[in-house]
This record gives structure tokens, sequence and C-alpha cells, in this order.
């Protein structure tokens, strides 16, 4: 790509470019700094000079935030710019049924899948869900993504929110861990809706939240 041939006027210019040199979709992009995708879009359209995601972006793609900002400087933060978004990221799924996974220890299974969220880890045993309930608002509102690594029963100490299934109602929940000198708890957030769930061999402790996401809504 001839860059003397293309313009670099405006940030717009310059995020269309750092896009088509990295090989980095839009919506991937929007997932990666948690906006919307139209905001992306009109980012990459109007022809605008600033945006308040400039930072975001920038750190998302490796870019250099003076440069996308005012088209001055290196473009890259380091030397291999095409692979800088593909590095930092990895594809995790986002099941809707986590039941089979952890009730039969089933593998992911990429054939069924539907949907992936990229996320910055490295390990390989993360997967996403969808907040399921008010619980824990205001810290995850209904429906936010919420990124879990799945864990052993034992491992779960020092970790703040956890994935937790219970027996008696077959279902899973997310709550805040609280560790009392006589008992461990599963917090809600919203207490005027739920109660604190006491950890006994009913309650299996199956993940913790690591990162979590959400747009805003109307």
């Amino acid at each position: 790509m001839n860059t003397e041939t293309i313009s670099l006027n405006t940030l717009s210019d310059r995020l269309n470019y750092a896009l088509e040199l990295t090989g980095t979709r839009k919506a991937d992009l929007a997932r990666a700094i948690a906006v919307k995708p139209q905001i992306i879009q009109f980012l990459c359209g109007s022809q605008t000079q600033s945006s308040r995601f400039t930072f975001e972006i920038a750190t998302a793609l490796g870019l250099s935030t003076r440069w996308l900002a005012t088209g001055e400087g290196e473009m890259f933060v380091a030397d291999d710019p095409r692979q800088q978004f593909l590095k930092a990221y990895k594809s995790v799924p986002l099941l809707h049924n986590i039941t089979d996974v952890f009730l039969n220890d089933n593998p992911f299974n990429q054939q069924t899948i539907k949907e992936w969220l990229p996320l910055k880890t490295q390990n390989q045993d993360i997967f996403a869900i969808e907040m399921p309930d008010t619980s824990m608002d205001p810290v995850f509102p209904i429906n936010s993504y919420l990124f879990i690594k799945k864990i052993s029963e034992k491992n779960y100490h020092g970790y703040r929110y956890i994935l937790s299934y219970l027996v008696k109602f077959n279902a899973f929940v997310i709550r805040e861990l609280i560790e009392n000198e006589s008992e461990i708890v599963l917090a809600p957030k919203n207490t005027e809706l739920f109660k604190e769930i006491s950890v006994t061999d009913d309650v299996k402790i199956v993940g913790v939240v690591t990162d979590s996401f959400w747009h805003m809504r109307d």
C-alpha cells in the first residue's frame, strides 16, 4: 500500500487506513472497546477530526494515540503493525447454554457456538455469558457480557465475582464472593430483590469473572 496516495488528514482517514492495514473488522473493533458498531461506522465515514474513543481505539489496534489523534509521529507502538490486533485479542465463545459444558464436562464445541467475542487474554479456559438478571446491578447490568475463567471448585479464593451452579434450583448465578470467619456467602448487589447464598454442598463454584463490558441502552 502506497501511503503517499492516501489522505490521512482526518481521524476518519487514519482510522480507515489502520483498519485496512491491520485487517481488523469494524465490528471486532467495536466489541474490543465496548461501543456500539454504529460508533465505529460513524468515525470511519464522517471525516471527523476527533473522538473521545481515540485512546481506546489506539490501544486496541496497537497505534500511537498521538498519531491517531493528529497524524504526527510514528503510527504504531511496536514494529509489527499487521499483527497488533491479532496478538492482543483472542476469540472467546459466547455461551448461551452452559449447562452441558459444566454438568456434563463437555469441551467447547466450535461447530455449535454461534457468537464469539474478542478479549485480551492468553488463557485457554475463558468463555463469555450474558448477565441473566438484575442481581448484580449496577456492577453488572442485565445483558452485560461477562468473561468467565473456568476453575476447579477449590481455586476460587482471591477472586471477587463468582459463577456458581445452584443444585437445588438447577440454575447458574453470578454473585460477589464474601468470606467471613464463620461462613462463605455469595452476595448480590441488588439486595431489594435478591438474598445472600451460603456456600454449601449444594453450591458448585465453576468459574470466576475476569472481565466485562456492556453497551449503554436508550
